[in-house]
């Protein structure tokens, strides 16, 4: 693309109003176009907050709702003063709904119960449903005819997603929503003063001074996402497949429960919605920094190598340099070959990134963060999968070998903002655009691109017997045997050289007859990535990470000096003559194909 064609877009995307950063020269700071994001009041979210933990938790991604029993006498004062406890507000798309008014809080509250406030939805009253109807004559004609009995009105308050997670449990030991951690939080809310983050460029509020947690607020389009998807990523997340990460399940940063509080305005009340969701952290650990100019960087967002240093992230390419020096941007400087990281849990965590983006380009999401924080490694190393307390771990941590000047770095990591199915028009009309929001599809590969191009698995070598290669442990990383016949999964995108006249022998060989291959080409030379930036080139096949193949052959020995070989058949490559590829063993992970090989000897298979 031609510089005139970068200017060109730019300008069409700036008249057209493509959310960008617009760079104020009095101040040199940058900000949105759009709405400014909700305040944060703690008293009203802390109240919500507080009721909600002392509930039952319900199933994942169930509506919190406040259940009022009208006595007789209430129900009559309803009808007199209707406008006093309801009013009807857009719900968007040409809808309307049926909200309470002030007057609730003038009604006896009953105790332990969700309190209700003014701008909560009607979902009910009696037998009635009201969720999508604006209908108030329906309302009063129920409150008339009960006009001598009790009355049930059901109110919508937010979600509950406690459950989502299954068994996953913090760095602390304790379930990552559980009773413990909500206390804490509700705590916090009541007597901390807020710091909201700065650097982020999602126009939402985020509070970040809280145990444990951040605070976000959440826009309508995001919360009625929320509503659809959660409770299939929930199951998704406690499928028996999630095992086989050792000891983690979910990198996606669990959301605990979101709560729709009022906010006065000039003119009216407004309903805002916030999520708690669990902060990416090491409690008591030491934390760490890079240098980048003069910088002390300690926290990275990444979205992949695509979106480093381009007009493809146009409000982090035209950001000052706090905003870009902890993105892509920034870490491809502080790390131009990217980091290779230690064995301990580091093919689980690759796993989980594979399955998790799986999962949220099913669910059509997209813009999606991994967000990295940074810690000293301690003096006396521990593997964190080693000390675990049999349950799935979060958040992931990756240790890395030194870099360079940078001194080993333990990072907590996960995954960020992914509840987002917006695409940016100028996808489909001009086929590029300043924005992150790229089609899920797309997004998900160009995301995990970041396996191999920032982040590099230790290489692992074979020891072959009677068949069967094992790659033996190493540096805290478990064991694992291939054998003809396994199904796996590629762990990062893998390319390979074709053949050429020059370099035919090289590149490609025809597979042995006892291979009982027939005449298959067995292509054995990989274009690995040396830059975390660019990406090589000159590669004949690929395969993405996730894809899945069957293991044919293991040579024994490929040359004088290099060992066993496993030869992979992709499912993803159909040719007229068979074409099997060379793998290396941290490079794919072997996943069961029948209920009895099970869960039980593949986590031993891969934890140790």
């Amino acid at each position: 693309m031609s510089m005139f064609d970068c200017i060109l877009i730019l300008a069409l995307q700036v008249c057209l109003g493509e959310r960008m950063v617009v760079r104020d020269s009095r101040s040199n700071a940058s900000r949105f176009l759009g709405p400014p994001p909700p305040p944060f009041d703690p008293e009203p979210v802390g109240q919500l907050m507080s009721a909600f933990v002392k509930s039952p938790v319900q199933g994942c991604g169930t509506e919190l709702e406040a259940k009022v029993l009208l006595s007789a006498s209430s129900n009559a004062a309803i009808v007199r003063n209707l406008s006093t406890y309801f009013k009807v507000e857009d719900a968007g798309s040409g809808k309307k709904h049926i909200v309470a008014a002030a007057g609730w809080a003038n009604l006896p509250q009953q105790p332990g119960a969700l309190p209700v406030m003014e701008g909560h939805s009607l979902v009910s009253i009696g037998q009635l449903s009201v969720a999508t109807s604006s209908d108030v004559a329906e309302v009063v004609r129920v409150l008339r005819d009960n006009a001598d009995t009790e009355l049930e009105l059901t109110f919508s308050l937010g979600l509950d997603l406690r459950s989502c997670w299954g068994d996953l449990h913090d760095m602390t030991g304790r379930e990552v929503c559980s009773q413990d951690t909500m206390v804490d939080l509700v705590a916090d809310v009541a007597k901390t003063q807020p710091m909201l983050d700065e650097l982020g460029k999602s126009g939402a509020t985020v509070v970040t001074n809280l145990r444990g947690f951040v605070i976000k607020s959440v826009e309508d389009e995001e919360y009625d996402t929320m509503k659809v998807v959660m409770p299939s990523f929930g199951e998704d997340i406690q499928k028996q497949s999630r095992k086989y990460g050792g000891c983690y399940s979910t990198a996606l940063a669990p959301i605990c429960l979101v709560v729709q509080v009022p906010i006065k305005t000039k003119t009216d009340t407004k309903i805002t919605r916030w999520m708690a969701m669990r902060k990416i952290e090491i409690p008591d650990a030491d934390k760490a920094t890079v240098d980048l100019n003069g910088d002390q960087i300690g926290i990275q967002d990444l979205k992949g190598p695509k979106f480093a240093n381009s007009l493809r992230d146009g409000k982090t390419y035209f950001a000052e340099d706090k905003v870009w020096k902890r993105k892509d941007a920034g870490f491809v400087r502080m790390f131009p070959s990217g980091l290779t990281l230690r064995g301990c849990g580091s093919r689980g965590a690759s796993y989980v990134f594979e399955l998790d983006s799986q999962l949220l380009a099913r669910g059509e999401m997209t813009d999606y963060s991994l967000l990295s924080v940074f810690y000293k490694q301690p003096d006396e190393y521990s593997c964190v999968c080693e000390t675990a307390s049999g349950h799935p771990t979060w958040p992931l941590i990756l240790d890395t070998e030194k870099s360079g000047e940078t001194q080993p770095l333990r990072m907590a990591v996960g995954i960020i903002d992914y509840i987002e199915r917006g695409v940016s028009g100028f996808e489909n009309t001009l086929g590029f655009s300043m924005s992150t929001m790229k089609p899920p599809r797309e997004y998900q590969e160009w995301w995990m691109r970041m396996f191999p191009s920032y982040f590099h698995l230790q290489g692992r070598t074979l020891e072959l017997e009677g068949g069967v290669a094992t790659m033996k442990q190493n540096d805290h990383s478990p064991a694992q045997a291939f054998k003809t016949g396994d199904r796996v999964t590629a762990l990062m995108k893998m390319k390979w050289i074709g053949s050429s006249w020059m370099s035919h022998t090289q590149n490609v060989l025809i597979m042995p007859a006892d291979a009982g291959l027939g005449n298959a080409k067995g292509y054995v030379r990989q274009l690995h990535e040396r830059s975390s930036e660019h990406s090589s080139t000159g590669s004949k096949y690929k395969v993405l990470a996730g894809e899945m193949g069957t293991i044919v052959h293991i040579m024994p020995f490929l040359s004088v000096t290099q060992g066993p070989g496993i030869f992979v058949e992709w499912d993803s490559i159909h040719m007229d003559r068979k074409r099997v590829f060379m793998v290396r063993p941290e490079q794919i992970l072997v996943l069961p194909d029948s209920p009895e090989r099970g869960a039980a000897s593949l986590e031993s298979d891969i934890v140790g």
